[in-house]
């Protein structure tokens, strides 16, 4: 039940999660964690958090070349 609580570690955990898996070739994986912490609400870094996870989506869909 992490990711129903307001504090951002769960967050933050699964967009970490999310950047391994895009850096291993996993996309699959990748896009679900980064999906995930969209789904989230947490009350500290919320914006920075959301904005991370956006632009590995759109890594991950091609329209961001790194």
């Amino acid at each position: 039940q992490g990711s129903a609580a307001r504090w951002y570690f769960a967050a933050s955990a699964s967009l970490q999660m999310g950047i391994m898996y895009e850096a291993a070739g996993q996309a699959d994986r990748a896009r679900e964690c980064y999906k995930k912490v969209l789904g989230m609400d947490p009350q500290e870094y919320k914006a920075s958090l959301r904005q991370k996870a956006k632009a590995g989506l759109a890594r991950l869909e091609g329209r961001v070349r790194t």
